[in-house]
């Protein structure tokens, strides 16, 4: 119920940025807003057994994309499970912005780490995009594209999508400690039985299927379309002070006007 009320509240509030729709206009090319619009709706979505755990519960705008339960910041850190006797391994980061995080590099700073980009806090969401495809299941390439109605045109429009925060996608839906789903082709049948399974070929060109050939590659497409929701403005809103003033200073150089010295 807070779940509901919770999602109820953030898309009445966003609704303008992109409006939930169907359409059979667009199946034969990229769609950036209906890929954006189904990585919402699987992001709010309780794919999980028990059915009681989806991506914002670790990741609630209240609480700046992070974990929203006061008393679990204050006790165990990491988020319950959705089977209630299995605790996360760690507090999860905000995903607010995660969109701008690079792949994972070594080499590429100085001490003392050395390493650069990745998802989560010790970057192993690496998101580095193959070269073509790949049957490697944590890493997602050219295989995405192939096989729609348009392929060159779907890979100039998400190919950057495929990075460290698509990477991470893959992930919680069939961690034992997170969303505990049995496998990849459970979290494919429940996205093609849900109402907003249009939007899937709307994004893709194709609908989507399940069959032992295809739930690896559908699965990454439903990864693509969060970290498509993950990329948008309604998770990176930008409304900081500095934001504001940095749109409002007309040189945009430091110091910005409207902020004090020390901030």
């Amino acid at each position: 119920m807070i779940l509901k009320e919770i999602q109820k509240s953030f898309i009445v509030a966003s609704a303008a940025t992109f409006p939930i729709f169907f359409s059979s206009l667009s199946t034969n090319a990229a769609d950036l807003a209906a890929l954006q619009q189904l990585g919402e709706q699987v992001f709010w979505d309780k794919i999980s057994n028990p059915p009681r755990m989806a991506c914002v519960t670790c990741h609630d705008p209240r609480a700046g994309w992070t974990g929203s339960q006061s008393q679990t910041n204050l006790t165990q850190v990491a988020i319950t499970g959705a089977n209630p006797h299995t605790i996360g391994n760690r507090k999860p980061p905000s995903n607010a912005y995660a969109s701008f995080i690079p792949p994972f590099q070594e080499g590429v700073v100085g001490p003392p780490s050395g390493v650069l980009g990745g998802a989560f806090w010790d970057g192993r969401a690496k998101g580095n995009i193959p070269a073509g495809s790949t049957a490697d299941p944590n890493k997602i390439g050219d295989e995405v594209f192939t096989g729609t109605t348009d392929p060159d045109g779907l890979k100039a429009a998400y190919g950057r999508l495929r990075g460290p925060t698509a990477v991470q996608a893959l992930g919680p839906f069939v961690n034992p400690v997170e969303q505990n789903k049995a496998d990849r082709a459970g979290v494919c049948q429940h996205v093609q039985k849900a109402q907003y399974a249009p939007l899937f070929e709307q994004a893709w060109t194709i609908p989507i299927t399940c069959d032992d050939a295809n739930i690896d590659v559908n699965y990454k497409r439903i990864a693509v379309a969060i970290a498509a929701f993950q990329d948008s403005g309604k998770v990176n809103s930008f409304s900081s002070r500095r934001d504001q003033a940095l749109a409002d200073d007309p040189d945009k150089k430091f110091p910005l006007n409207g902020l004090t010295e020390q901030e």
